[in-house]
This record gives C-alpha cells, structure tokens and sequence, in this order.
C-alpha cells in the first residue's frame, strides 16, 4: 500500500512538473507560430474552417498525451478536436488503412471548426506505435510540428495498471 500512495504522490509531482513544463512549451510554441504568420487575435467568429493541422501530439499510452493537448488547447490561439463527450478524440488517421483510404477531405472534416489565425492540433497515441504512421505523416506534410511524450516505461506500465483497475 505505502508503494501505491507513494506512487501516486510521485505521480502528481509529475503531473504538476509536466503542468509547468507544457506551458512553457505552450508559450514558446506560440511564439513561434505567431513569428511564422498566425495572430494574437482569435476572438473572431468570422471565417471559421477545418483545416489540416498544424502540429500532432503522438506518443506512448498513459504518457500524458491528453493531459497535454488539454492544457495546450485551453490557450485561445490553439483549436483541438473534442468529441460530444467534451474529451479529445484521437483520430488515428494515419495508424488505419480503412481510415487513411478515406482520404485527406475525411481527414479535414474530422478537424475542430478554427479561424485562419489559430494552430488546430491533433493527437493519437497510435501514431508512435504504428509503423505506417511516420512515413504517412511525413509524406501529408514534411515541415509539421510532432510533438512527442514519453515517460519511465515502468512508471507507465504501473500506471496503465492502475488506471485498468480504476475501470474494474
């Protein structure tokens, strides 16, 4: 039991180190989208679009990948895919063949509605396990931004244990 609560308190330092890290991130990486042309100003509703993303969190399972597109999504420059449930849908776009067959339009009308100036971001985890994934990322856009989480191996297998028993 002591290796379980220490465990979790270890887990909320992570988290919380993750929490400060990503805003940084988050700051730096706007900053250097605004320098490459997008604006300050997203508070218009006007000339709203899907677009193809901009960048794509990948990365291992329960690495914090969702916590990640969460926190960069709350920031107004950034648009993330949400489904109904208001969580972040991963499309698995490039890890499927049934769903890569159905093209980049499909892939475009599975993107958050955003106006010119915003990053629209996407995530799935599928895409640092699947071998397909790489070169298909690399071949719909050479120059995208990947943004890639990983963590201690043991650490995430302990932790996708307990997160199989949380659901039990």
């Amino acid at each position: 039991m002591k290796i379980l609560l220490n465990f979790r308190l270890e887990k909320k330092l992570i988290l919380f180190s993750t929490l400060l890290i990503t805003i940084i991130f988050v700051h730096k990486l706007v900053q250097i989208l605004i320098s490459n042309g997008y604006s300050n100003t997203t508070n218009s509703t006007r000339n709203l679009s899907q677009k193809l993303p901009d960048a794509i969190i990948i990365g291992a399972a329960k690495c914090g990948t969702s916590t990640l597109i969460e926190f960069i999504s709350a920031h107004p420059n950034v648009a993330g895919i949400k489904n109904q449930e208001r969580s972040y849908e991963e499309i698995h776009f490039f890890s499927y063949n049934k769903k890569y067959a159905l093209g980049i339009d499909w892939y475009r009308s599975r993107m958050p509605f955003s106006n010119e100036k915003q990053i629209t971001l996407e995530k799935s985890i599928t895409y640092f396990t699947n071998e397909n994934s790489p070169s298909r990322i690399h071949s719909f856009n050479p120059q995208i931004k990947l943004i890639l989480m990983v963590c201690d191996p043991v650490k995430r297998a302990i932790s996708g244990y307990l997160h199989r028993k949380e659901e039990d």
